[in-house]
Formats: C-alpha cells, sequence, structure tokens
C-alpha cells in the first residue's frame, strides 16, 4: 500500500501479506479512499499497469513491467547460476574474477 499500516505484529503472525511505505499506531478509519481495479497507477514515479508482476519482501518492493517478464525472468536465471558459481568458489576458497562468470 502507498501508505502507512498498524499490528504488524498481528499481521505477521497471521500470514496477511503487507507491504507499506511505513508503520503508524494511528488508525486509518475515515482517512482513505478506495480508488478502482485494474486501472493504472503511478506511485513514486512508478507506473504500475494490470499484468504488470509486483515482487516485494522486507527490504522492498518491484514492479516488473509486463513486457519485461521474460526478459527479467531469463537476466533472474543468469544472475542465479553466476551466484551459485561464486558460492561454490568461496565455498572452495577459490575465488575466481566475478566479471568472467
Amino acid at each position: 500500500m502507498h501508505g502507512t499500516c498498524r499490528d504488524v505484529e498481528e499481521i505477521r503472525e497471521c500470514g496477511y501479506p503487507v507491504w507499506a511505505k511505513g508503520v503508524c499506531p494511528r488508525r486509518s478509519r475515515n482517512d482513505f479512499t478506495f480508488g478502482s481495479i485494474n486501472e493504472p497507477i503511478v506511485i513514486t514515479g512508478v507506473n504500475i499497469k494490470k499484468n504488470d508482476i509486483i515482487v516485494a519482501d522486507q527490504s522492498g518492493v518491484v514492479c516488473i513491467p509486463e513486457e519485461l517478464i521474460t526478459k527479467t525472468l531469463n537476466l533472474l536465471k543468469k544472475i542465479s547460476k553466476q551466484e551459485e558459481i561464486l558460492e561454490d568458489q568461496v565455498l572452495k576458497n577459490d575465488v575466481q574474477d566475478w566479471d568472467e562468470l
């Protein structure tokens, strides 16, 4: 959400997926409005459209535009393979040049 949330402990405990800009103990009742569904939006300069992929964890949130999903997945596979090779080299104390991976 493009705003804050409260009751973080309870939300995490029940496993409900919520990502927010921050945490605030103040309740939001009557302080928000409902928007539309499946309409493009812009949050902090990022255009988000229907069928874009949103990936989020505790470190942050990223939007992958629908037209870049295949390219992004291919890049992620390459990075994953590079990280496997580097991890193996670190474990064997045989680190090579990252640029050659």
